[in-house]
């Protein structure tokens, strides 16, 4: 009866992200709820755009500079490509852990993201940042923004 906010919370975490990567792996194997998420939000409407942009343009990866709550939002269209998400601390890196596909690292820079996110130089991503309070997204070879 372990949760992620008991009393040994780094091992349950580990062992839910062990089955929601295994899950992943086997996407196209496994019988999957088909619903789409209600555009609600600004963040839901900015998250359907970047994962229907990433699908069309088959990229290794989204790479995210925003919000944990877009991030999330992102999340809860299953994207094909994983998305290394930056996350400000550890509450937020510990919350995206368990979203589908997230892949959090602690880093709050686009240059930091990259480096921490283990891409080649040669892979095309979907690059999603917010400036000045407006999300955009654009897709880049991981050498072009390092």
């Amino acid at each position: 009866d372990e949760t992620a906010f008991g009393d040994y919370p780094l091992e349950a975490t580990n062992v839910m992200s062990r089955v929601m990567k295994y899950t992943e792996d086997k996407r196209d194997e496994l019988v999957h709820f088909t619903a789409t998420p209600e555009v609600s939000t600004p963040e839901f409407a900015f998250a359907k755009t970047v994962v229907e942009a990433a699908d069309k343009a088959s990229v290794k990866a989204i790479v995210t500079t925003i919000s944990r709550d877009a991030n999330k939002a992102i999340s809860a269209y299953h994207p094909k490509s994983i998305v290394v998400a930056g996350a400000v601390d550890i509450m937020d890196y510990r919350n995206m852990t368990l979203g589908y596909a997230l892949r959090p690292v602690l880093a709050t820079t686009l240059k930091d993201v990259i480096a921490a996110s283990g891409l080649a130089d040669s892979d095309s991503v979907i690059v999603c940042e917010e400036v000045d309070g407006k999300l955009s997204h654009r897709e880049a070879k991981v050498g072009d923004i390092k």
